[in-house]
């Protein structure tokens, strides 16, 4: 550097040459270091956020907050309850509440009304648990307590700007009747697909459990995916003139009848049923080598034992398939549509 250009070191020892240079770069350093407030050591309150580092939220009736989610901008989510204060475990007139602040810990105007948000459900309402998509939208978990001590794993979600998102679940909510009666969600967590899972306890015979949930994060599941064999078009399906609609154990043979008895059983993953639905949900059909579309009847859905990620799908094959030959097969749910797999049909 040009500053040591002028500097003259005369008749001096290596090692204080050494030492001088060292010194002046600690200093060069310091110097160029940004200033440091005053007294601030790691684990002061931040005296920029807010009021010397500390915020207060207050809903007409009081608040109670139970989780917190940080946006990218660096805005803060605070989530649980607004109402009286749960006393001796009694809930009563409490409310989902959310609250949004700035970075600088104001709130945040754009959100809800003047930066809060209060969700009437039920007698009880009470956020544990809260998370934000890719989307930025807000998962909020807790539950929703009813007469009758009757409670609920409760799922709400939330607009960027603290609308109810109406179109998931049921006007942005989902209740999920859990164990004998009495059930809260007390965590909640995004799986990287997007799922969401609720996990708190719920009474099953006369003792708390664990208990779990998992919900679709659209109402549109991902396309149902029918398994085919390595390397091929052709379906892993049993076919049976005994099979029936219930599940395992069953009973197999090739042969194809006409008597309105054959049924195929075809295995899928990503098919999901939503609270309420059941088998008619799903539909099926064949495609024969002419292009001729028969819809077919599904007659049972239902997981394979052992096996959670693999659900079974029992068709009624049509009559009008006898002769068919090569036909494609594929099911659907909700206006999702799975990929074609092959089935071939003998006739005896």
């Amino acid at each position: 550097m040009a500053v040591l250009d002028d500097i003259h070191f005369g008749s001096l020892t290596p090692l204080r040459r050494l030492i001088i240079t060292l010194a002046f770069f600690s200093v060069l350093i310091l110097a160029l270091l940004p200033p440091r407030s005053a007294g601030a050591a790691p684990g002061d309150l931040d005296p920029a956020f807010g009021n010397g580092g500390k915020v207060f939220v207050q809903f007409s009736d009081g608040s109670v907050a139970n989780a917190v989610a940080l946006q990218s901008d660096g805005r803060i989510i605070l989530a649980g309850y607004a109402g009286p204060r749960v006393q001796d475990g009694a809930f009563s007139g409490q409310h989902f509440a959310l609250a949004r602040l700035n970075a600088d810990g104001s709130l945040d105007q754009s959100f809800g009304t003047n930066g809060i948000v209060r969700t009437d459900i039920g007698d009880a309402d009470m956020i544990t648990g809260i998370a934000l998509q890719t989307d930025g939208k807000i998962v909020a978990a807790g539950f929703v307590s009813g007469p009758g001590n009757v409670s609920n794993f409760a799922l709400a979600r939330y607009n960027t700007d603290g609308s109810l998102d109406t179109n998931y679940g049921s006007s942005g909510l989902i209740l999920t009747a859990m164990g004998d009666g009495a059930a809260s969600g007390n965590g909640l967590a995004l799986q990287p697909d997007g799922r969401i899972v609720i996990a708190g306890t719920a009474s099953v015979g006369s003792h708390p459990s664990f208990a779990v949930a998992r919900y679709w994060s659209s109402n549109t599941p991902p396309q149902p995916s029918l398994l085919t064999e390595e390397g091929s078009e052709r379906a892993v399906a049993l076919d049976s003139v005994t099979l029936m609609r219930d599940h395992f154990p069953i009973s197999t043979s090739y042969n194809f009848s006409a008597d309105q008895r054959t049924r195929i059983m075809l295995f899928a993953i990503n098919l999901e049923l939503l609270a309420g639905e059941d088998v008619s949900a799903v539909t099926a059909q064949a495609e024969d080598s002419q292009h001729r579309i028969y819809p077919l009847t599904v007659e049972y859905i239902g997981k394979v034992p052992g096996f959670d990620w693999l659900t079974q799908v029992n068709v009624k094959l049509s009559d009008a398939l006898a002769n068919a030959g090569d036909v494609w097969l594929s099911i659907g749910l909700r206006g999702a549509v799975s990929s074609k797999v092959l089935v071939r049909i003998k006739q005896q």
